[in-house]
């Protein structure tokens, strides 16, 4: 039995991957994001993400051959992505309950400052709904699925990418039969 399959390559890709997410997620947490940045976190965490998808690729080809259909290709680095979003959603949903329990109420004050910020004018009922809008966006179970589409989205996307670009079909000869390599 092969063990590099697509399943078993992208798996254990995107379970490391995930790991090193939730890394970042605990590194930014600790350091704090405002000595970050968004923009530096965001290029981080999806530069991660791409390297962990070549990589599976790579190592799918490597162990077929040399050769990775477009499709197979996908599947792998999707595999990928796909574990590493369910990881890093539920780290996300770890992270909100148990690391930082108080995770919501920081994100609502922070909210509040922001908004009086912003828009110094605003009446007690504008801020009071969209307090009652974060509170629901930053609940544990929608930033658990917030971590799963923030990883899954741009993975579907580099998965298009990536087997576009490393794909490479097995040769054929003409009574459509795939050449051995070692043939050539």
């Amino acid at each position: 039995m092969n063990k590099n399959t697509t399943l078993s390559i992208g798996g254990n890709y995107g379970l490391i991957s995930g790991l090193l997410l939730s890394s970042i997620t605990l590194l930014i947490h600790i350091v704090g994001q405002e000595k970050i940045g968004t923009g530096l976190s965001t290029i981080l965490s999806l530069g991660v993400l791409l390297v962990f998808m070549l990589l599976s690729v790579n190592k799918f080809i490597s162990s077929n051959s040399g050769y990775a259909r477009f499709g197979q290709a996908f599947k792998v680095a999707l595999t990928t992505a796909a574990v590493a979003a369910l990881v890093s959603g539920a780290y996300m949903v770890l992270h909100t309950t148990v690391i930082v329990p108080d995770f919501q109420e920081i994100a609502l004050s922070t909210a509040e400052e922001s908004i009086l910020k912003s828009q110094p004018d605003a009446t007690q009922e504008q801020i009071d709904l969209a307090i009652s809008m974060a509170k629901k966006f930053t609940s544990p179970v929608f930033m658990g699925i917030g971590g799963f589409f923030g990883v899954i989205f741009p993975g579907l996307f580099f998965a298009l990418l990536l087997a576009a670009f490393l794909k490479k079909d097995p040769p054929f000869d003409f009574d459509n039969q795939v050449i051995d390599k070692d043939t050539i």
